[in-house]
């Protein structure tokens, strides 16, 4: 509406500076409506073409193994933090298999470092699965033996 009114003003100045005083006020209803038209017209397709200058924020999807488990009495905050780190564990699940796989000797150093990290979220994940009280799955890889 703002947006509307203040074009109307503009249109109104407009025409009354290019035509001068008309007797009985042409001016101002030619002015009030092409700005009112020219207002409207800007705010649809502002509403409908122009983007918003901020990105939503991230989607953090719920995997379905949280879905499917029933919880005793959960706060929001413990089924977010075994969301995470369900998630983290799954992201980490995919590739640890290749990433630990030596086939070199200059493998091992990679291998190490990348089964030294899948343990830290792999604990991350069993703890949060102790706190809810939910069963775990097993390591995608062992992690007591390191190459």
């Amino acid at each position: 509406m703002a947006i509307v009114a203040t074009a109307g003003a503009l249109g109104f100045v407009v025409v009354r500076s290019l035509w001068g005083s008309v007797d009985g006020g042409a001016n101002l209803v030619v002015g009030l409506l092409g700005g009112c038209v020219i207002g409207l017209w800007g705010t649809l397709f502002r509403v409908l073409f122009v983007r918003p200058r901020t990105t939503p924020p991230p989607i953090v999807p719920v995997p379905a193994q949280v879905l499917l488990t029933q919880f005793p009495t959960p706060g929001s905050v413990d089924i977010w933090r075994w969301s995470m780190a369900v998630s983290a564990e799954e992201d980490e699940r995919r590739t640890i298999g290749y990433e630990t796989y030596v086939e070199r000797p200059s493998d091992v150093a990679s291998a190490r470092a990348a089964r030294n990290r899948y343990a830290e979220t792999y604990r991350a994940y069993a703890s949060a699965a102790a706190e809810m009280g939910v069963p775990r799955r097993d390591p995608a890889v062992t992690l007591d033996v390191v190459p």
